[in-house]
């Protein structure tokens, strides 16, 4: 009787852990080009002005490469969700935060979803809010730039 639950659980057992492992593949993956006219920082680097390829995917992850370049770069997403300002869920929209003369990339929402997600917050982006908010230099609320 053992060995004939022992032998009915690792089927389960290599099924479940089969599922698991293959659950990243399913995962929905976008790219995206977009054209800034205006330099911004995203993650701790200063990307000029231009055309970049972006993509993201459903596990947190931002790939950012400027079109001219081979190189990319690996931005965090973080788990916060936002809604989408504009109606038209057909474009995929980032948003540029402003702070002082500078603008940080801070979310992104993929073509066809509600809910973008927002960049995970490095410490000068942390910084330049706390800044902004002690020298009243943003106002009330930063400004947002969107490209779509």
């Amino acid at each position: 009787m053992k060995n004939m639950t022992l032998s009915n659980a690792i089927p389960v057992v290599a099924g479940m852990a089969a599922l698991l492992w293959a659950a990243p593949v399913f995962a929905q993956t976008y790219t995206m080009r977009f054209t800034t006219p205006f330099q911004f920082m995203a993650g701790d680097r200063m990307f000029p002005a231009g055309q970049y390829q972006v993509t993201m995917d459903q596990c947190s992850h931002l790939l950012l490469q400027p079109v001219k370049e081979t190189r990319t770069y690996g931005l965090g997403l973080s788990m916060n969700l936002v809604e989408r300002s504009q109606q038209d869920l057909s474009l995929a929209v980032l948003r540029f935060t402003q702070y002082g003369d500078t603008l940080y990339l801070t979310a992104a929402w993929a073509p066809g979803h509600y809910e973008g997600r927002t960049l995970a917050p490095t410490p000068r982006l942390l910084e330049a809010a706390r800044t902004a908010a002690e020298t009243g230099s943003a106002g009330a609320a930063p400004a947002d730039v969107y490209v779509k």
